[in-house]
């Protein structure tokens, strides 16, 4: 379901550390009402600026950074979600979505929560353990425990009734999201953290988790009001292998997906169909990969 936000703590410190909190992707599926790709008129497009760039400056574009991608696609899905956010109606955030038991505010305030990254100074700690990969992040035994789902749920929603009591759920992602785009520009992307429970990591390899969170989440806001799914070429690129690594084959070629298809599959957006489990053969159990 969700998440709770846990510190990052500097594995190998180094002048450009950080200590960030990381918060989980929520367990979140397609609904019964919506069986198959969320409805909407067909041919439909939504106004979408897909451009990268950062309101605290983009002057790492330029650069050979290690883990550029990985914050390109950041941007880049932060940027697409936020452009759908500010076009709803206030009424349509107090929709139910399809990650129970959340209306839309509240899950955008999850993903606001999951994105937050903290400038503080970095927690030293001993260097040791093998580098965890981006898909070891959700290969965590308690993801799948009904007390941390719960204490995610219940933790987020405390939180938002809180925050959206002043501030508009769209309004808190614009702030986090520009926040935390303005302190990883500054990091070393190329830094090994230690995430509690999964290990050390590089830094790279963790936003490539909140790239995950931006755009697992926004295939759940275009379930609940209804739209296309806009996720951005970067994303889908930077996505593409964790899902792979969390298959544990490469994708037959009968079946045909793109990349969109992939992630809304390997995330439980869409469920497979008869045909794709047979394609699949027993490699069909292991989904969806994550949730």
């Amino acid at each position: 379901m969700i998440a709770a936000y846990v510190p990052i703590q500097t594995e190998v410190v180094t002048p450009a550390a950080s200590n960030a909190p990381a918060n989980l992707s929520s367990r979140c599926f397609l609904p019964v009402r919506a069986r198959s790709a969320p409805s909407y008129r067909a041919g439909a497009t939504i106004a979408v600026d897909h451009s990268v760039g950062s309101p605290a400056g983009a002057w790492w574009q330029d650069r050979v950074v290690p883990g550029r991608e990985a914050l390109t696609a950041f941007v880049a899905e932060s940027r697409a979600l936020s452009a759908v956010l500010r076009q709803l109606e206030p009424r349509e955030f107090k929709r139910a979505t399809n990650c129970p038991p959340w209306d839309l505010a509240e899950l955008v305030v999850h993903v606001a929560m999951s994105i937050t990254v903290d400038d503080t100074e970095p927690l030293s700690a001993a260097p040791g353990g093998a580098l965890r990969a981006a898909a070891d992040y959700y290969r965590r035994p308690e993801r799948d425990t009904p007390q941390y789902r719960q204490g995610n749920v219940d933790r987020t929603q405390q939180v938002a009734a809180t925050i959206l009591a002043t501030t508009s759920a769209g309004e808190l992602f614009d702030q986090r999201y520009a926040a935390s785009v303005s302190v990883l520009s500054r990091r070393d992307l190329g830094q090994i953290v230690h995430i509690p429970g999964v290990g050390p990591m590089l830094l790279a390899d963790w936003v490539t988790t909140r790239v995950m969170s931006v755009a697992a989440h926004g295939l759940d806001v275009a379930i609940t009001v209804g739209r296309p799914p806009w996720i951005t070429r970067p994303a889908l690129t930077e996505l593409g292998p964790v899902l792979i690594s969390l298959l544990g084959m490469q994708l037959p070629a009968q079946l045909g997906w793109d990349d969109q298809t992939l992630l809304t599959v390997g995330t439980g957006r869409r469920r497979l169909t008869e045909a794709e489990r047979a394609i699949l053969g027993p490699a069909h159990r292991r989904f969806p990969l994550l949730s």
